[in-house]
């Protein structure tokens, strides 16, 4: 707990825990679950009163990440540190989390022995199925069948209960029929079990009794301290040698391979597999989550971020459990390894599908397509191309640049992997003089040596392998596809030796990927020494150029700065505070106009001078007080489009100009029955020579406060150009923003306009997000227009609407931190 000092942004924090559970993280836990609670009663301190021997607890404050300042008196070490977050400590934060999910979720992966409950002797049943992959992969480590109906399964000693068996059982995979699971969890319990995978169905996906079922299975694991996969899952397979464990009732085994594969659908999963296979394709480990109630892709991101046998993860995903979270760990793990997602539910009947099949609430596509390009991870749309982004990704090192090189022997298959690479962002530069030179007298003459570099169909092994030494060699492309369609001359063995030794030969690293447009029975050997040389075959070029355009923004991404959440020291939040707290409720309510201007003010982004009037001479007076000429405009609490209803008067420029218009208004809402909606009308300067701009925030149920910039005004809705970020967002994240608009070229002057401000645009949207960070009572903000002056002279806010609604720290609290 902690106690508030009389210094109220100073607080005591002191913790209790029994002497036989010390030495265990307790109180590490506890006070990294304490400061957030700190933070929101807006402590900036927390102090603490150590005896010197103490040495445990000093350490869980030094090894929290903050800055701590410790000073000795009379045996008794006091010790003081800022609460506010701190990249040292989002780190030790990160290694804490990640060292307990990889301690709990190990004996998953690498369990020492593996029981089956609801093992059987009938050939096609899952509890059949699930043995023989045990065993035909050859599982190092004892297979203990569970049914009380066999003495035998498979040629192997079959027990009647978990308790029966004599030794230690790691991972029960169990497989009986959904109205018997919850008590084989507590056999699992009581026999010590280190974890579950459930694959048998009929829990939350089938509605409310399967649900209530599914919480009581989870209560139990919970409390026992085990991890559960599943249930309603394909299962676990791991195929690293010293394991060599398949616990899945997939048909197939994948070949062992460098890659990890997590699947939300057992279906689908089984296809993955099989796709694999076809694909020549190797899998490190796969998990079939299923309703992912306790084990989710959060912990086995976790787990692969340092998995040494893991180079890429490959997730399908059909909901988020915990979105924020998800963005929190997918950053750090593709700084080291690259994730691949082929998210389902992005439609409206595939989020209706999704929902059905996993229990769970489909997320927005755009917020969901922002967190993934905000968190680095490549979005696949289709499954071949979620496995041809990992053959890519696995096996090739990052391109230095966007250009690509082409050599084909057939010009057709070239122009259409040059129109395609342009159409994905990569560069298809023309090759300079002496490189074109250089590659001519490798090949025969009619040989086109632009770019794509057309060898003609009689192209040799000979001039496949010089004219690749020469592409691989220089500094003009990034990166290489090399196509070849067999013409009767050549044979595709040799051209792949070609390849091979042209790779072999030029040491410059640099990707390399080929379509090899055969027979695919013929040259399956062939085909075979390609992958195994980490030359990923492709059927067809425009894939092969897909994945290596998915490749080259991984490396953007990667190599890219880290950017930073910006603080703005000169923000009045006291001021923000009252404002808010007046208005928010139980239910959500709006701002006034004079409010949310207000608001702005506190936070240091400019706006326009504003009155409210609530009769025509009120309104002239105004008018007269902030200069002519003026706007008028409608203030309405339920009115959301003053332009629909005529609430907008423009250039207003004498106090008769002013009544007429305030005259006007009230006659055209009596009309439309909406007089009785008009609580008055606001007056501003006009503001001249700005870009209409829109800035917004909405709060996504799943994914939290949700930022937004666009063209704005009368063009919002008619061209939708607009850009979004999750919030928090950092200096990075506004400016890819801005530059991603398809209106960014106006902001740097356009056939005689002038240049625009983009630099006060981005502090404006920093000053933002501050603002929806102070103000989790904030949900819904939309800013138009701002209006975008020239630059040098800022952006200025015309039109405000706060939605505002109150909420409970606590239960807010709680939400983030949630698992799923």
């Amino acid at each position: 707990r902690y106690v508030r000092l009389p210094k109220h942004t100073h607080a005591e924090a002191a913790f209790t825990v029994e002497d036989k559970y010390q030495g265990k993280g307790i109180a590490t836990h506890r006070l990294q679950e304490l400061v957030p609670f700190a933070r929101m009663g807006h402590i900036e301190v927390l102090e603490a009163e150590v005896l010197a021997e103490n040495r445990r607890m000093l350490d869980v404050f030094n090894h929290m990440g903050f800055q701590v300042t410790a000073s000795l008196q009379e045996g008794v070490v006091h010790v003081e540190f800022p609460v506010a977050e701190t990249e040292l400590s989002q780190e030790a934060r990160w290694a804490r989390e990640q060292a307990a999910t990889i301690a709990s979720t190990e004996r998953i992966f690498r369990p020492r022995s593996v029981a089956v409950v609801g093992a059987s002797n009938r050939p096609g049943t899952i509890g059949n199925v699930l043995v023989r992959n045990l065993l035909r992969d050859e599982f190092n480590g004892p297979v203990y069948p569970v049914n009380p109906s066999h003495h035998v399964v498979c040629s192997v000693p079959c027990y009647a209960t978990l308790q029966d068996i004599p030794r230690e059982v790691d991972l029960a995979v169990v497989a009986v029929p959904a109205s018997q699971v919850l008590e084989v969890v507590k056999q699992a319990a009581a026999k010590h079990v280190y974890a579950l995978v459930v694959v048998s169905a009929g829990f939350g996906e089938t509605g409310p009794e399967g649900n209530a079922l599914q919480e009581q299975v989870l209560d139990v694991v919970r409390r026992h301290g085990m991890r559960l996969v599943g249930p309603n899952c394909l299962g676990i397979l791991n195929t690293e040698p010293d394991v060599r464990l398949n616990a899945t009732f997939a048909p197939i085994s994948p070949p062992a391979g460098r890659v990890a594969l997590s699947s939300q659908s057992g279906a689908l999963g089984i296809a993955m597999l099989s796709l694999a296979r076809q694909l020549r394709m190797g899998i490190s480990q796969f998990v079939s989550v299923g309703n992912k109630v306790d084990i989710s892709g959060n912990d086995l991101l976790q787990f692969w971020a340092d998995d040494p046998n893991t180079d890429v993860v490959l997730l399908y995903m059909e909901s988020f459990g915990n979105p924020k979270k998800f963005s929190r760990i997918a950053r750090r793990v593709g700084r080291k390894k690259p994730i691949v997602v082929l998210k389902a539910g992005t439609s409206k009947a595939g989020a209706r599908a999704a929902s059905s099949h996993t229990g769970a609430l489909a997320a927005s596509a755009v917020v969901a397509q922002t967190l993934m390009e905000q968190a680095g991870i490549v979005q696949t749309d289709t499954m071949e191309r979620f496995f041809y982004a990992a053959k890519v990704l696995g096996s090739q090192p990052l391109p230095r640049g966007n250009r690509l090189g082409i050599l084909t022997n057939a010009g057709g298959p070239g122009i259409l992997s040059a129109d395609r690479a342009e159409a994905e962002g990569l560069s298809v530069p023309a090759l300079s003089r002496p490189l074109q030179n250089e590659l001519r007298r490798g090949l025969l003459p009619t040989a086109s040596v632009l770019n794509p570099v057309d060898m003609i169909a009689g192209a040799s092994a000979g001039h496949y392998e010089a004219a690749l030494k020469t592409l691989l060699a220089c500094d003009e492309v990034d990166q290489v596809l090399v196509m070849f369609i067999p013409p009767v001359v050549t044979r595709t063995a040799d051209v792949v030796q070609a390849i091979l030794n042209a790779r072999q030969a030029v040491d410059n690293p640099k990707p390399l990927v080929a379509a090899m447009m055969v027979e695919q029975t013929t040259g399956e050997s062939d085909l075979d020494r390609l992958e195994a040389g980490r030359i990923p075959t492709f059927r067809f070029p425009e894939d092969a150029v897909v994945a290596l355009a998915q490749l080259t923004r991984y490396r953007d991404w990667r190599t890219e700065l880290k950017g930073s959440v910006r603080r703005f020291a000169d923000v009045k939040r006291d001021q923000a505070k009252g404002i808010v707290a007046k208005q928010a409720s139980a239910e959500p309510s709006w701002l006034t106009a004079v409010q949310g201007f207000a608001l702005l003010d506190a936070y240091g982004i400019r706006t326009l001078p504003v009155r409210h009037a609530a009769t025509a001479a009120d309104a002239a007076a105004a008018a007269e007080a902030l200069g002519f000429p003026v706007a008028l405009k409608l203030s309405s609490a339920t009115i959301t489009h003053k332009s629909d209803v005529g609430g907008v008067s423009l250039g207003l420029r004498s106090a008769a100009d002013v009544r007429t218009a305030f005259a006007a208004l009230e006659r055209r809402l009596e009309q439309a029955g909406k007089r009785g909606e008009m609580d008055g009308v606001l007056l501003q300067p006009m503001a001249s020579g700005g870009l209409e701009i829109v800035l917004g925030m909405s709060e996504d149920p799943q994914f939290g406060p949700v930022l937004m910039v666009g063209l704005g005004g009368i063009y919002l809705e008619l061209f939708k150009d607009v850009q979004f970020a999750l919030h928090p967002v950092t200096d990075r994240d506004v400016s890819k923003m801005i530059d991603k608009l398809r209106a960014r070229p106006i902001f740097d002057g356009y056939r005689g306009e002038p240049a625009r401000d983009v630099d006060a645009l981005h502090e404006t949207l920093l000053r933002l997000s501050q603002l929806v960070e102070d103000h989790p009572e904030i949900k819904e903000i939309d800013l138009n227009p701002v209006m975008l002056q020239p630059k040098g002279q800022g952006c200025i806010t015309v039109d405000t609407r706060f939605r505002v609604q109150a909420v409970d720290p606590f239960q807010e609290y709680v939400i983030s931190h949630m698992e799923d």
